[in-house]
């Protein structure tokens, strides 16, 4: 089959960092052989090193910064000789091989990236500066799959991939609603009705000697509390016996038989599963329907036919005022409501939105939930420390409140440990560089994609004792001197698991509220018990951290 035009013009883009046109071919292949032999300008600009301070003038380029040279230095294609065969790196465990470069680099890295350098910054004051830069539309680059989908489909563009003004018009509604504390704690008795439905789960399915499928339960978690979000249902995801409990309760509007919500169930793993390998692979999907490319695109259309199906119901309910339908809008909180009855939104964005928040959601909610009970089952003392503080808070069969959330600082600590041990992802935020910026006595270009390496500046003693030590109290520790003053700002730059500044994760506070009630559930009601208690985490990377081999964890009744 010939490759789609549009397509392959996307694939040029990706992989040279030109922007090539479909109708423009000549106009693009200019513009990709100026890219070739283009020689930057160096410009005397001010600079201060990172570690003295010292105010210099420097003519220094871009092609000055160290890096790797000779093959791995090659134009589109040294950045593959980074990785098995070629070194013992591989894609999966990428956060190594940014280990190693910033140990023999240092903290300023370029590589390529196409036919453009790129640049890992590993200095927290380096990742200031450049944040400060970012933007009022912060760019970063766009999602591999989702860009060679929307090429080949026509179908609109997601959040993900859109840039500028365009990012702007379509983010504003959402992050209005979820800035205001009082609505996304609204959702906080919600939460706690699925939280309860997840012991219930666990009570089902645990064995005799406390072994918990951990992983399938809280990814259904997951799934059942996101889905809440953006349908404003209960699909029963938790639900583990035999029943079908479709078209049985005021949520059965969405009409999800078990056969559905199983076939949801595995495109959603289908679709993380895609989505990940998208970015470590060479992107033949651009030019041929590959296997990935398959499974990506069924995933995503089976997921976008389940928000939308729900959405087309209230949509319609909404404008003709069905009572069964805003009866059950009224009873609970109403994102949902507010983005189809915002007029900058079209019906067909709020489908593609609510669909990536909710496959994106369930990946970080899922993975991060099972990361962090590892981390307590692990270490014992830290357990006992936090399931003290909850019962000092709550009491016995109480309901969950904001008010009650509010007073548990061991519990956001444990979370944010947990994710600087195990960042999220590889490397770290990424951001494209709207302008010319002095870094370090360098001239980066307009243009540069900047990655900030808080995975490995997470696990440097620089900035953390003990940096392999799961250690919550070290978030809680006041700050008395300047100099502990200085180190708690750069540990807050380092650990910002769900990005910072205006393109940061609008659905943080969410996410944060789905790990907090079901961990406080869990903790109220069982130790956590490693099987094997010398056992250490090795977790690889599809996009985000997940454990190397399933988790074995014993729940035992408290």
């Amino acid at each position: 089959m010939l490759p789609n035009v549009q397509t392959a013009c996307v694939a040029l883009t990706r992989l040279t960092g030109v922007t090539a046109h479909w109708n423009r071919p000549c106009w693009a292949l200019r513009s990709l052989c100026s890219r070739m032999y283009r020689v930057d300008s160096q410009s005397i600009v001010n600079g201060v090193t990172p570690d003295t301070g010292t105010k210099f003038q420097v003519t220094r380029s871009i092609e000055d910064i160290p890096g790797p040279t000779g093959l791995l230095s090659v134009p589109v294609i040294g950045s593959l000789f980074l990785y098995h065969p070629f070194t013992k790196h591989r894609p999966e465990k990428s956060h190594l091989l940014f280990l190693e470069l910033y140990q023999k680099y240092g903290p300023i890295v370029k590589f390529r990236r196409g036919w453009k350098w790129s640049i890992l910054l590993f200095d927290p004051d380096l990742i200031e500066e450049s944040m400060a830069h970012e933007g009022p539309c912060p760019y970063r680059p766009s999602p591999p799959l989702y860009d060679a989908y929307s090429a080949r489909t026509g179908r609109k563009k997601g959040i993900s991939q859109v840039q500028g003004e365009e990012w702007l018009s379509m983010r504003r509604p959402f992050q209005e609603f979820l800035l205001l504390p009082a609505n996304y704690n609204m959702y906080i008795p919600v939460l706690d009705e699925v939280s309860t439905d997840l012991l219930k789960a666990i009570q089902q399915t645990r064995k005799d000697d406390g072994q918990v499928w951990v992983e399938n339960l809280l990814f259904r978690y997951a799934i059942e509390s996101s889905a809440m979000y953006c349908t404003n249902s209960r699909l029963h995801f938790l639900q583990i016996d035999n029943e079908d409990s479709s078209g049985t309760s005021p949520d059965s509007l969405l009409e999800l038989t078990r056969k559905e919500r199983d076939e949801l169930l595995i495109q959603i793993r289908k679709f993380m599963a895609s989505f990940g390998e998208g970015y470590y692979t060479f992107p033949w999907f651009y030019f041929f329907e590959t296997k990935l490319y398959k499974d990506f695109e069924t995933a995503l259309k089976y997921t976008t036919k389940v928000i939308h199906k729900r959405l087309a119901l209230v949509k319609e309910a909404i404008k003709t005022n069905e009572k069964k339908v805003m009866d059950q809008l009224s009873q609970r909180p109403n994102l949902l409501q507010v983005l189809l009855s915002d007029g900058r939104l079209d019906f067909d964005t709020t489908v593609t939105m609510l669909t990536s928040f909710f496959t994106a959601a369930t990946d970080n909610v899922s993975r991060s939930l099972a990361l962090l009970v590892w981390q307590l089952a692990k270490n014992q003392s830290k357990q006992e420390a936090l399931r003290a503080e909850i019962f000092s808070k709550i009491d016995g069969n109480q309901s969950i409140t904001a008010e009650k959330l509010s007073h548990m600082p061991y519990l956001k600590a444990c979370l944010k440990e947990s994710h600087r041990i195990t960042f999220p992802t590889p490397i770290g935020t990424v951001r494209i560089m709207p302008e010319d910026i002095n870094l370090a006595g360098y001239n980066v270009p307009s243009g540069t994609l900047i990655s900030y390496g808080f995975n490995v500046l997470g696990h440097c003693d620089k900035y953390f004792d003990d940096p392999e030590e799961f250690r919550p109290e070290r978030w809680l520790k006041q700050a008395t001197t300047d100099a502990e003053r200085s180190l708690k700002h750069k540990q807050a730059i380092i650990s910002m698991p769900f990005g910072f500044g205006k393109r940061n994760c609008a659905g943080r506070r969410l996410a944060e509220q789905q790990i907090y009630m079901a961990l406080i559930k869990i903790l109220m009601n069982y130790k956590l018990v490693l099987a094997d208690p010398e056992e250490k985490l090795d977790v690889v990377y599809k996009i985000t951290a997940f454990p190397s081999k399933p988790l074995d964890i014993r729940f035992m009744k408290l």
